[in-house]
């Protein structure tokens, strides 16, 4: 921290080294000159009007509070700073007692805090302990239909419908008390209130942190989710209109495949007990096919009601489904399948 004691005429009578090697200067330059020299040409002139009033009502305070304070180092170079002021009496004479902070690096980290918040993808505002705005970006104001400037300052529950503030006076004290960071509402559909007064759905997070000057604020990250819900919807509304036609499809297929298996049974019972040897065992080939086809039917049901019934595994003896496979199988004369199976089951 640089400090420096200045009298009533504003020469500066000491210096200490941090503040000599922040501007700049040697303290031998510095002591003996006018503080105005200090300064950037622009405050120079109101500069000694500010002083004589101040060692009219000499008290300890900040100066310029509220305002952007800058030093200006030999090299001609301007650095934010900030200033305390401390009267000190000695032999009958005041003196002041001015300590200087440098904010070049709290500054840049603010530039930088800002400016990854007016980049950001989603919407952001930033909220004091009492609910008020302080901050937003773009993003953010395009989502509710806000300017900026209609949003800083404002309570936070101008975004929210009517029938949530009431109760979100009480949950926003309820984070306070142990701020810690989390997703809102999980489990519920949250909505907020546009501009227009329609609301649409979103996600919330919020992430608490502190000032430069230790006061609790709430990062809260707001993202638009209509899209996603409309999306989910249709999406619901495809797999309703996919399980309803699988239904009426599987009944279609299955009456005219039970009318076929019925044909096989009164054809084999027709050709009774005589059956040549290849007629019999096309007619075995036949009742696969439908048991093959009602199990292909069941599988489309089961397809259709994905993510409502629990998925179930079985051991399944590989050689008996290979065995079922080849039967499936028109094999031409001459031609030769060999199986290699290394192990009998298998988990599917």
């Amino acid at each position: 921290m640089g400090a420096m004691v200045v009298n009533t005429d504003a020469r500066i009578l000491f210096v200490n080294d941090s503040l000599s090697e922040a501007l700049g200067y040697t303290k031998e330059e510095l002591i003996g000159e006018d503080t105005d020299f200090l300064l950037p040409s622009q405050f120079q002139a109101n500069h000694k009007k500010l002083m004589s009033q101040f060692f009219k009502h000499p008290r300890k305070r900040q100066m310029g509070a509220g305002q952007s304070l800058y030093a200006r180092k030999k090299d001609g170079k301007h650095i934010p700073i900030e200033i305390g002021l401390n009267p000190i009496e000695q032999e009958g004479k005041t003196f002041v007692l001015a300590t200087l902070i440098d904010l070049t690096t709290r500054q840049r980290a603010n530039n930088m805090f800002q400016r990854s918040i007016q980049d950001a993808p989603h919407g952001v505002l930033v909220v004091d302990s009492k609910g008020i705005i302080r901050l937003t970006n773009k993003v953010l104001c395009q989502s509710f239909g806000y300017t900026p400037e209609e949003l800083i300052n404002q309570p936070m529950d101008m975004l929210l419908p009517l029938r949530y503030r009431k109760h979100h006076d009480h949950l926003r004290h309820t984070f306070h008390q142990n701020p810690t960071p989390r997703m809102m509402g999980i489990g519920r559909d949250l909505t907020a209130l546009h501009m227009d007064g329609s609301e649409f759905p979103v996600e919330v997070g919020l992430s608490p942190f502190e000032d430069e000057e230790s006061n609790q604020m709430v990062l809260v990250s707001l993202l638009d989710i209509t899209k996603r819900k409309r999306l989910e919807q249709e999406l619901r509304e495809t797999n309703t209109n996919l399980e309803e036609f699988t239904y009426v499809a599987s009944h279609d297929l299955r009456s005219p495949l039970r009318g076929i298996a019925d044909l096989l049974e009164w054809v084999k019972e027709d050709l009774g007990q005589n059956t040549q040897v290849d007629v019999s065992r096309n007619l075995e080939r036949i009742g696969i096919r439908i048991q093959r086809m009602e199990q292909l039917i069941d599988n489309l049901l089961t397809y259709a009601r994905a993510g409502k019934i629990e998925a179930n595994t079985q051991d399944v003896n590989v050689n008996s489904l290979f065995d079922n496979i080849f039967e499936l199988l028109e094999v031409p004369e001459g031609v030769t399948i060999t199986r290699d199976i290394r192990s009998e089951y298998s988990r599917c």
